[in-house]
C-alpha cells in the first residue's frame, strides 16, 4: 500500500506541475521536486484532518482545500487569484486520482472467504459458542474461549465496525458515532459482515475509546 501512496503522490505532483505550467508558466515555480514536496505536505495535512475531524466530512474537505491553497501559494510563488484557479482545477483532478487509486487498492485487498449457505448454521453455532449458551438472554460478561476460526471471524467483524468519533451529549455524558449512528452506553450495535449479522453491546465510552461486548451472531 505504501507503493500506491507514493505513486499517487507522484501522479498528483505531475498533474499539479502541468496545471501550474498551463495557468502561470511565467510566474509559478513548477519544478517537479518542489511540487512533489508540496503535494506530499497536502496529503499529510489532509490525512491528519481526516483522522481528527472524521465526524464532519465537509469540514475535513474544507480544511484540505485551505491547506492546498496555502501550500501552493506559499511554495509555488503565485498570486492569490491564480492560486485559486490552480487549486480548483487540481482538486478536480485529485478527486479523480483518489477514486482511481482506491479502486486499484481494492483489487489488492484480500476479501474474506464466505462459507456456503449450507454451512451458515454451523458457523453461527461456532461463533455463538464463544458467548456461552446462544439462547441465554443474558450473555456471559466474559466470552468463553472459542476456536481460532471463531476468534478470527469475531475479530474481523469487530475491525469492520466503524467508530466515527466521540462527543458530549446535552447531559454531559459521552456518546459515540458507530457506523453512522449515535449510540450511548448500553445500546446494542450490529454489523452485516459477509453472510452474517454480528451484534455487540456498548459497554463504555470515553474521550478516546469505545468498548464493546459481543452479544451474538445470526444469519442474514
Amino acid at each position: 500500500m505504501f507503493e500506491l501512496m507514493l505513486a499517487e503522490t507522484f501522479v498528483n505532483a505531475a498533474i499539479l506541475c502541468t496545471i501550474l505550467y498551463v495557468v502561470a508558466k511565467h510566474e509559478a515555480d513548477f519544478s517537479f521536486s518542489k511540487v512533489a514536496m508540496v503535494v506530499a505536505g497536502i496529503q499529510l495535512a489532509s490525512f491528519l484532518a481526516q483522522v481528527f475531524l472524521n465526524t464532519v466530512p465537509w469540514f475535513t474537505l474544507l480544511i484540505s482545500f485551505v491547506f492546498t491553497l496555502l501550500f501552493v501559494q506559499k511554495f509555488c510563488w503565485l498570486s492569490f487569484k491564480k492560486t485559486l484557479v490552480v487549486v480548483l482545477i487540481f482538486c478536480v483532478f485529485q478527486a479523480g486520482t483518489k477514486v482511481g487509486f482506491n479502486a486499484i487498492a481494492a483489487q489488492f485487498t484480500p476479501k474474506p472467504v464466505q462459507p456456503p449457505d449450507s454451512e451458515l448454521g454451523e458457523v453461527v453455532k461456532m461463533l455463538n459458542s464463544q458467548l456461552g449458551d446462544a439462547g441465554d438472554a443474558h450473555p456471559k460478561k466474559t466470552p468463553a474461549k472459542g476456536s481460532d476460526a471463531a476468534d478470527a471471524q469475531w475479530k474481523e467483524a469487530r475491525q469492520a465496525l466503524k467508530v466515527g468519533g466521540v462527543m458530549l451529549n446535552d447531559d454531559g455524558g459521552y456518546v459515540a458515532i458507530v457506523d453512522g449512528e449515535i449510540v450511548e452506553v448500553g445500546d446494542p450495535v450490529k454489523l452485516k459482515h459477509g453472510k452474517l449479522i454480528y451484534r455487540w453491546k456498548v459497554t463504555a465510552i470515553s474521550k478516546h475509546s469505545v468498548d464493546f461486548e459481543p452479544l451474538d451472531v445470526q444469519p442474514k
